[in-house]
């Protein structure tokens, strides 16, 4: 079986040939490009995004293989293997950016079915969204009947849908609520976005 090339293997033609459009451009400015807390671009160029995140994968490897790892990752970003979006804003960027995380998604551990654990969810939840994470919940603990009750309850998937306002409240971007139920919920669906 042939060995597959590698990067480093393949002489680099330079960036992409294919010309970004315009609403490519227009995004990676708003979401993706470093700046200053002033709103001065650091990355001048989508290149120089390229260059950060790869200097930033790479400086996580030995020290004696940084700089192999550096053109491997740049040679790949040049040539379309983008990585999700919170690793391209926030790789390389912890000097301007501390407070946020290249973690895509974190998951919210057990809620349980009381008013102080749902706030502290909720909480939690607005920490996660502040630094830029997704997260997601299990609302599978909760009860979803109630007998005699005098008083309406919320049911479950109007609770979830408040859930999900509130915690994009916290926000300003759109960022994925992954809500897991089991068994009794089959509305939700898997990802809420």
């Amino acid at each position: 079986m042939a060995k597959t090339k590698s990067a480093s293997d393949i002489e680099s033609t330079g960036v992409l040939a294919i010309p970004y459009q315009d609403t490519s451009m227009e995004i990676w400015d708003s979401k993706y490009r470093l700046k200053s807390k002033h709103g001065d671009a650091i990355d001048v160029t989508l290149d120089d995004t390229f260059k950060r995140v790869a200097r930033a994968l790479a400086d996580l490897e030995e020290k004696s293989v940084r700089e192999k790892w550096y053109n491997e990752f740049l040679w790949a970003l040049r040539h379309g293997a983008i990585p999700a979006g919170r690793i391209t804003s926030n790789a390389g960027a912890f000097e301007h950016k501390p407070a946020t995380s290249t973690i895509n998604c974190t998951v919210s551990g057990t809620i349980e079915d009381s008013m102080d654990d749902i706030l502290g969810k909720v909480h939690e939840a607005g920490l996660t969204l502040k630094a830029g994470c997704g997260i997601g919940y299990d609302f599978s603990t909760f009860v979803h009947a109630v007998h005699s009750c005098l008083v309406q309850v919320p049911t479950p998937r109007a609770l979830c849908h408040s859930w999900i306002s509130t915690t994009r409240c916290v926000s300003p971007c759109l960022l994925p609520v992954v809500v897991v139920a089991r068994k009794w919920a089959p509305w939700i669906s898997a990802t809420q976005t």
